[in-house]
């Protein structure tokens, strides 16, 4: 799962914005409540990964919550971030009668 992080200072086109904006040692990772102990943060592109979970990302809610601070100290207000995975579909049959891959004919 990959989220970019926004410190509140990109707006200001400023000289901080080509500084990294987010001091990376002030992220705090919550995953459904727990704090995270795998994750990574590119500083340039403000990008968090977190790889799935032991045994994959279950189907249904989730919630994650990034606490970190900004160049000047700041928090953002609402680090919180909900989203729902939805299992993957079931593949096609190719059991039965007519369902093998044809070619089309020219002629």
């Amino acid at each position: 799962m990959r989220a970019r992080l926004l410190s509140g200072l990109e707006k200001r086109k400023s000289w901080a914005v080509k500084s990294p904006l987010i001091l990376g040692t002030s992220i705090q990772v919550f995953l459904e409540g727990k704090k995270a102990a795998n994750w990574d943060f590119d500083p340039r592109s403000r990008t968090l990964t977190l790889p799935p979970p032991p045994g994959g990302w279950k189907a249904g809610k989730h919630l994650l919550r990034v606490e970190f601070m900004n160049l000047f100290k700041n928090s953002p207000p609402r680090p919180t971030l909900e989203w729902e995975c939805r299992p993957n579909p079931a593949p096609l049959s190719t059991k039965g009668k007519g369902t093998s891959p044809r070619r089309a004919s020219s002629s």
